[in-house]
């Protein structure tokens, strides 16, 4: 794991001229990497950038622009090895389409009945609707996977006989039904949906915003970046609560809870290395490969 560093100067009319601000930032920039010459930087894109940075770096450049007054802008971007992807315990699983289970005005097709707190209106999202609808009208290309609401994830049914030894024992699984002005339709992939059986931690970075005055469970959550640069960009979890499954659910969700809206939580659905390399190596469409891990605060990694 490396932390790429950027760093930037701005303009301000009181420590530059505008006509010359451009030359005369890139000298304080050959300036720095003189003085930073073992971190290996390089200017682009009117920034300077480090590839793997560390706290010493950082407070330096902090330190020179504080000094002389500066507008200055530093964050980083967490660099992870194929290895450490594979060797770690989860990371995000990621698809790029989804959620395809509402109509083309965002109303879900799914209907959760069991309502825990008829105050707040939350319902049990574990009780995933059987069949589980999907929309037919943006489902044009049919992928073999993608992530729908309330942490379900859809599989064709080839994809989900491929991953069966390996999840069936950590996910509940259903029936899939591709429905289109409200009829269900024929098409030319099956599907099965999944919802992983398994929580870990909360994420650090979620606050509970608001809760129920009458069940006290959380109605809005909502995510916050730390001001510390090096882990503005990590996915910190509480805990992997001793987790050993391939496939889980982050410990909470994100999003706002209505009395008469439809269960909609955005849940965060993780995966093992292993699993991620297994999926990869499927080659499935619609799948995303992972460029970052979980983290868990109590553990190191």
């Amino acid at each position: 794991m490396k932390y790429r560093l950027g760093f930037d100067i701005g303009y301000d009319p009181q420590h530059w001229d505008l006509n010359s601000f451009e030359r005369d930032r890139q000298e304080v920039y050959e300036q720095l990497l003189r003085c930073f010459k073992s971190k290996h930087g390089q200017i682009s894109d009117a920034r300077l950038k480090f590839p793997d940075a560390d706290s010493e770096l950082a407070q330096g450049l902090i330190d020179f622009a504080e000094k002389r007054g500066y507008l200055y802008s530093i964050g980083t971007f967490v660099k992870y090895t194929r290895e450490e992807i594979k060797s770690a315990s989860f990371v995000p699983l990621w698809t790029d389409c989804g959620p395809l289970d509402s109509n083309r005005d965002g109303i879900p097709l799914n209907e959760y009945k069991a309502v825990l707190c008829k105050s707040c209106g939350r319902c049990d999202d574990s009780q995933v609707p059987n069949p589980y609808r999907i929309n037919k009208k943006v489902l044009k290309k049919p992928p073999d996977i993608f992530r729908a609401s309330n942490g379900v994830i859809v599989l064709s049914e080839k994809t989900f006989e491929s991953l069966y030894d390996e999840i069936k024992q950590w996910v509940s699984f259903g029936e899939v039904v591709v429905f289109n002005n409200e009829q269900v339709v024929p098409c030319s992939v099956k599907y099965k949906r999944i919802r992983p059986n398994k929580k870990v931690g909360m994420f650090t970075s979620a606050r509970v915003q608001q809760r129920c005055n009458e069940c006290g469970q959380p109605t809005e959550i909502r995510k916050v970046h730390s001001e510390d640069i090096f882990e503005m960009n990590k996915e910190v979890v509480e805990s992997f609560n001793n987790v050993s499954a391939p496939i889980a659910l982050a410990g909470n969700w994100f999003g706002e809870i209505k009395p008469g809206k439809a269960c909609d939580n955005n849940w965060e659905v993780f995966i093992s290395g292993a699993l991620h390399e297994k999926i990869r190596k499927l080659k499935l469409k619609g799948f995303v490969k992972a460029d970052c891990i979980i983290h868990a605060a109590d553990e190191k990694n």
